[in-house]
This record gives C-alpha cells, structure tokens and sequence, in this order.
C-alpha cells in the first residue's frame, strides 16, 4: 500500500486527519503524524512516505520549508498542503515547489476522498511505470497474466495479492468486475478465418480493450489478457455500486463499436456481477462466461449482463409453467431418478401446451439448459455432463429438434445424467460441502492452502465453494482460513516461547512480515506485544 504522513501542529486536527483517511478506506497506509516541518523530516527519514499532507504555517519549520528540504533528497514524495482561507498566498508559493494539491481547512471528507483517490492513481501509474522500467514490459506481462488468471480460476493462495505489487498490479478500489469477451464467428469470412490462427483474433482483441481500458475514464482501471476456451477476459477495477454494471455495460457497447469501425469484426461481452474482495474474482468471471452462452438465445454483437440475463431465463422459466425451479433442482441434487424425470417430462408437456411456435419453444428449452449447465459447472462436472462437448455443440442440438418426443428425451436424458454425475462424486446437500471444507481447513490450515484446493477436496466448483461459505458461515474462505490461522497463533504466542517467524510459518502465513500486519489489524498489536500482555487483548474475527 502507499503510505502518508501527516504534519500539523494541532493534535485534535491530526487525529481527525488520520480518523477521515482510516475510515474512508482510501488505499493509504498512515506511517506517522508530526507537530511540525522538523519532526516530520525525522519520519520521512525512517519511512520515505509516498505522500505528505501537511499545513502550511507551523512553528519551528512550516510547509513550505518542508517541502524545500524534501524536493532534492526524497523527489518520490508528493505533497498535500492544507490552509486557511487567508493564506491562498502560501498555498500558492507551495504549488510552485510541486505540491500536487492544496486543501483549505476545515477539509470536506468528499474533497480529501477526489484528491487521495488521484494521488493513488498517480502512485500506482509510476509504479507500474517503474516496474516497466526494472523488468521490461514483456517480463512484467508474463509476471502479470498468470497472477491475474489465477484470480479468475480462484486458485491462488490467501496472500498472493501481495505478489501483485510485484508485478505492478493496482488495485486501488475495493471493487472488481469481470468480463469474457469472444469474436462472433459469423462476422469473420471463412477464408479469412481459415487462413489465420484463431489465437491471433483472441490476442489482437485482448490488446486493443487494454488499450481502450488505458485511455477510458480514469477512475475505471483494467487489465485485458487471453483467458480459457478462446475468450479475452478483463479484470475491471471500479467500486461496486448500484449503477456500476450499466455504466460498465456502457463502456463495453463502446469498445464493441469501436473494434467493428477498425476492424470490421464484432465481438460479444459478457459481464459479471460485482466481486466486494479479491476471493469472488473468480466467480464473477464465471458468471460473466455464462453470460456469453446466452448469446446462443440472443445473437451476438452485444453486450450481455449476468444479471439480466439470468433475470430473463427465470422470466422464461415462470412462463414455461414451471414456477417451482428450486424443486426441480433440488431432485436433480439430492432426489430420485424418477423425481427427475417426471418433472422434466411435465415441463416439456407445459411447454408445448403454452405455444405451437418451434423457434420459441427451442428457445426456452435453451434457457433451461442454461440454468442446468450453470450447475454442473458449480459442481464440477460440466465436462462430464456435456460428455466433452462445449455448450454449443448443445444448443445447436436443440436447434435441430422439432418435435415434442426428441426434446423431452433430449431434456431428460441430460438432467438424468446430471443427477448421475452429482451422485457419483457425493451425494447430499451441497451445503454440507462447507462441513468437509471446515473440517479440511482445521487439518491443513498451516499449509499453502488454495480455495481451488479446498474445492476439489469437496467436488465443488471454486466460486461456487466461495458463495457457500458466505451464505453458509457468514464469512468468506479467506477470513475463516486467517481466523483458523490466528487462533492458533495466539495459542502459540501465549503458552510457547517459540519465535515470532517460527510461529508464522508454522500457521501457514507466507512470511513474519504478513503475518505481523494480519496480526496488528486483528488485534490491535504486535505479536510480541500481544505476548507481552499473555493474551489479555480479545481478537476480532468474523
């Protein structure tokens, strides 16, 4: 994280400071507070912060003259300088030695939130330069993709977003949204296609979003690279609000256009719901992989949301007379083989009865087996199910059906075969899931253990796995994994006189210099303070 420093002579301002900065959730790690320009030079020697936030007119060394001592030794270092309504003439002499930006005081919290926010994209931008610079943009791209893909596939470990720094990877907001995009087909003449290497259509379309994510608003950050199955996938780094999803829908209807005015092919994004933290990464890709399935229904060159589209298919669904989903999907996890099968013959039956229109009809049907797909990708056993097949190859086989007969023993023989597979790997709720991935983590928790790990231990899928734990526990994978891990810290600390690296290492945490700051935002301490009081202070989990 970036660090700050604070300088002024009023204590009750500097706490305010610090409390605004803290609660706000800015990105920005506080390394000290000083009374004035001297006290501060002394800080700025121990820590070399990123940036200093200092008031202009203090005693034994003010504002300005801070800045004048820090320009030469510590250029890095950016200033925030603060004043009074009366002092415009020193804010003004400061801007001239460089500060990026002046606040007048008394500090309104949205101002003080729009200058930390531009500092930190600064920041981040000449840190990623800076990586650049040290490692040579291709090294830092093959440094960067596989770190990225393993968000989407949830199979990094709890600490691995600190390898991100390494790799000159910001995210500066807690908020991420996933896109899968893939070139229509159709938009491609067949010699044109066949003379060319499919991977070059994913590569070419891969840099031109990340050049379009470059130049877009400033406050959305992403990062574009190849992904699975032949899509281009785009980690967007923006807060989750509410109308995140349509202004990024929006953004994605634009670079649709533009990719068709240079290059005259069309592509199809799908998006993802919003992920609060690191760990649901990898599920709003899913979702937004699913997204691009309904392209199937809904034809291409456009951009289609999870959300809505999954609101469509249960729209469809309700209309096809089957209004108790989560009872069908219930036989098909838990029930008998009969259950599935009358349930899939009468909503077949509904269905014909509803409508005489074949196209509508595969319609729905196609919708349905959406629905259907999407779990067995969450029980990881879509490969099985589709029998090696990708998800068009089964629409495509829907669309060649016209009668009632083929599609109902179509329908069932696919939801019998989920039932089958689901069965084979474990019977039961699949919340009971989350009992065996408790009982795996109170085993292996001083391991480098994965949520992908703990995903196929359970048969589950990775994101899947992560909901569960959310829905289920309360908690996310990482916070009851951090939680196993200080509890046994804490025991160890109290009634050992073991090392504070040996103790790190033996709770699984990556190194004494994570487990120190994991451990100080739990408690409140240091580890060793924590063992100076034996325990006395209560930590915090979920």
């Amino acid at each position: 994280m970036p660090t700050v420093l604070i300088v002024d002579d009023e204590s009750i301002f500097r706490k305010g400071l610090r409390h605004l900065i803290t609660e706000m959730d800015s990105g920005w790690d506080i390394v000290g507070e000083a009374r004035h320009g001297a006290e501060a030079l002394e800080i700025i020697k121990q820590h070399s912060p990123d940036l200093v936030i200092t008031d202009i007119r203090m005693p034994q060394m003010d504002g300005i003259e801070l800045q004048n001592a820090v320009k030469e030794k510590y250029p890095h270092i950016a200033f925030v300088v603060l004043s009074g309504y009366g002092e415009f003439h020193y804010a003004r002499e400061s801007l001239r030695l460089g500060a990026r930006d002046y606040l007048l005081k008394p500090i309104e919290k949205e101002e003080l939130r729009r200058t930390l926010n531009q500092a930190y994209q600064e920041w981040a931008a000449q840190r990623e330069a800076d990586a650049a610079e040290a490692w040579g943009t291709e090294t830092l791209r093959q440094m960067r993709d596989p770190l990225l893909q393993g968000f989407l596939h949830g199979s990094l470990h709890a600490h691995s977003s600190e390898l991100l720094e390494h790799a000159g990877i910001c995210f500066p907001h807690a908020g991420w949204y996933c896109l899968a995009a893939n070139l229509d087909r159709d938009s491609v003449e067949d010699q044109r296609y066949s003379r060319s290497d499919p991977s070059l259509f994913t590569l070419y379309i891969s840099q031109f979003m990340q050049e379009f994510l470059d130049q877009s608003d400033q406050h959305i950050l992403g990062y574009a690279f190849p992904g699975r199955n032949g899509h281009v996938a785009a980690i967007i780094n923006m807060p989750v609000t509410e109308g995140g999803e349509a202004r990024l829908a929006q953004l994605a209807r634009t670079l649709i256009r533009e990719v068709k005015a240079f290059s005259n092919l069309t592509i199809t994004i799908g998006i993802g719901c919003g992920a609060h933290d690191l760990e649901s990464i990898s599920g709003s890709y899913q979702q937004a992989e699913m997204a691009l399935l309904y392209r199937l229904v809904t034809g291409g060159d456009r951009v289609i949301a999870y959300g809505q589209a999954e609101c469509d298919r249960r729209t469809a669904a309700d209309g096809d007379g089957l209004n108790n989903l989560k009872l069908l999907d219930q036989n098909v996890q838990e029930g008998t083989l009969e259950r599935v099968r009358y349930n899939v013959r009468d909503w077949v039956g509904t269905l014909f009865r509803q409508t005489n229109d074949p196209k509508e009809i595969q319609r729905r049907v196609c919708h349905f087996l959406l629905h259907y797909y999407e779990i067995a990708v969450n029980r990881s056993v879509e490969m099985d199910w589709a029998g090696n097949r990708h998800m068009k190859q089964i629409m495509d086989e829907v669309f060649s059906f016209y009668s009632r007969k083929e599609l109902e023993a179509y329908c069932e023989d696919l939801l019998v075969r989920l039932h089958q597979l689901i069965h084979q790997k474990g019977s039961g709720p699949a919340v009971h899931a989350v009992d065996a991935a408790v009982d795996y983590l109170t085993k292996h928790y001083a391991e480098a253990v994965t949520l992908s790990q703990v995903a196929e231990h359970v048969f589950l899928n990775p994101s899947y796995l992560s909901s569960l734990f959310k829905s289920t526990l309360g908690c996310s994978f990482i916070e009851f994994l951090t939680q196993k891990r200080m509890e046994e810290a804490c025991r160890r600390l109290q009634y050992t006189d073991d090392k504070v690296a040996a103790i790190a290492e033996q709770t699984g945490f990556a190194n004494v210099r994570h487990f120190n700051r994991v451990f100080k935002d739990q408690t409140g301490r240091t580890p060793k303070q924590y063992r100076e009081e034996r325990g006395e202070i209560q930590i915090e989990v979920p």
